[in-house]
């Protein structure tokens, strides 16, 4: 997201290279707009342009963008605060920014590669990279988690179960591990429940605050992801 970031900065303080500010630069290119005609500004491109208008009508948000906002500050501000509609998945990011990138990228695209987009394809697109993006953090998250293994072993006649854990963290070498018995177990299960609840609380005393448990039992698993 830090290229995002950086549209977004660019904008905000009016560095991006559109028609208006080159010809201000005293640059020699037609400023007009190729779908409208009006001069392509920043905000042209990412709210007053008829396409950009028409992109924003499709976007699935809670709440409309606000137009009419004159300084391209105040409407990246306020589209920040927009939330996706749950079916979109999206929660972990902004949808508008990703919008934001995908109007300035089919603006580029038009330029240097006369490639036009629809505004059904610039949503479609954003939709894609912003789930995308969220997919990469959350699989990040899980390489930062610590790696919790559980097994137990259960004695039927005697009811009592030998049990074990071991904590791999991230970028360490050697795993912790732990081991216990117990007495006056019912069930495979149930040891394998005591083995989880025994990592769980040497975790917690050890200030582990994100946990990925395995285990080879299907049934607790499937209990605790219920």
């Amino acid at each position: 997201m830090p290229k995002v970031k950086q549209l977004l900065w660019r904008a905000a303080v009016d560095a991006l290279p559109v028609r208006v500010e080159l010809v201000r630069r005293r640059i020699q290119v037609d400023f007009g707009c190729k779908i409208c005609g009006n001069p392509k500004t920043i905000t042209h491109v990412l709210k007053n342009c008829q396409f950009a208008r028409k992109v924003w009508d499709l976007a699935p948000l809670k709440a409309r963008p606000h137009l009419n906002m004159v300084l391209c500050l105040d409407f990246l501000a306020f589209i920040l605060s927009l939330l996706s509609f749950p079916l979109t998945g999206i929660s972990a990011t902004s949808l508008p920014v990703w919008i934001c990138w995908n109007l300035w990228t089919t603006r580029n695209h038009q330029i240097f590669s006369n490639t036009t987009y629809s505004a059904g394809e610039v949503i479609t697109k954003a939709l894609e990279e912003a789930n995308a993006w969220q997919e990469a953090q959350t699989s990040l998250q899980k390489l930062q988690a610590v790696l919790c293994n559980i097994d137990a072993a259960w004695h039927t006649d005697s009811g009592s179960c030998g049990m074990g854990f071991t904590f791999r963290l991230p970028m360490e070498k050697s795993p912790v591990q732990h081991s216990t018995s117990h007495h006056f177990i019912s069930s495979a299960l149930a040891a394998e429940a005591w083995a989880l609840r025994e990592a769980l609380i040497s975790a917690i005393d050890a200030g582990y605050e994100s946990l990925q448990v395995l285990s080879d039992s299907q049934i607790l698993m499937n209990l605790i992801n219920s």
